[in-house]
């Protein structure tokens, strides 16, 4: 049976490359705290601060001090399978990223993933001017979203109105209940088998 092609969007930080453990690493390390990387994306009391403000500023600066070296290496499964999903798919990188981070990804992207990607894009989860990721997966007609950030998968199913969104199984994603709409995938070669599902339908 013949595979349509689709509009993927892929976001980058913990699907493409390890991120999470690395920054909960650092923070611990430098504010001599005990994050579990389980609450990445609870609030402020998980961080031992007052404020996420504060947090996302302390991360913040580890990405700019850190990024260039630290941020840049894509898992092996990741790179056959983005690779090989290139040839029959369109594919944005949907990164929550900030957007002085740009340079960083662009370079990771042509260094690691050559002409797989028609667009890159920062929706500036953190920061001034940010935008969904819902949102964007109905401006660009995604089909699925492939994230590690629940949030991020219920707006493109609710917002976006994507077909699925595929949710890469993190410690920080574990719910009980999840969206109809919404798939837990162990790996690259479960998140590659549903883009598979959903091209033959």
């Amino acid at each position: 049976m013949s595979e349509r092609s689709l509009t993927l969007a892929i976001d980058c930080d913990d699907v493409l490359i390890p991120f999470a453990h690395r920054t909960v690493e650092h923070y611990n390390k430098t504010w001599g705290l005990d994050v579990d990387v389980a609450h990445y994306y609870d609030g402020p009391e998980h961080w031992g601060v007052a404020s996420l403000d504060v947090a996302s500023k302390r991360v913040e600066q580890y990405m700019r001090e850190h990024a260039h070296k630290e941020l840049v290496t894509p898992d092996f499964d990741a790179v056959v399978a983005i690779k090989s999903l290139a040839r029959v798919h369109r594919q944005l990188l949907l990164t929550g990223r900030s957007d002085f981070m740009a340079p960083i990804t662009n370079a990771m992207a042509t260094t690691h993933f050559p002409d797989c990607f028609q667009k890159i894009i920062h929706t500036n989860h953190y920061g001034e001017n940010a935008r969904s990721k819902g949102s964007i997966c109905r401006d660009e007609d995604v089909t699925i979203l492939v994230d590690d950030g629940l949030m991020h998968c219920e707006s493109a199913v609710e917002e976006g109105d994507v077909e699925v969104a595929l949710l890469f199984d993190k410690p920080w994603n574990q719910s009980k209940t999840l969206h109809p709409k919404i798939i837990r995938c162990a790996d690259w070669h479960v998140i590659q088998e549903e883009i598979a599902k959903v091209a033959r339908s």
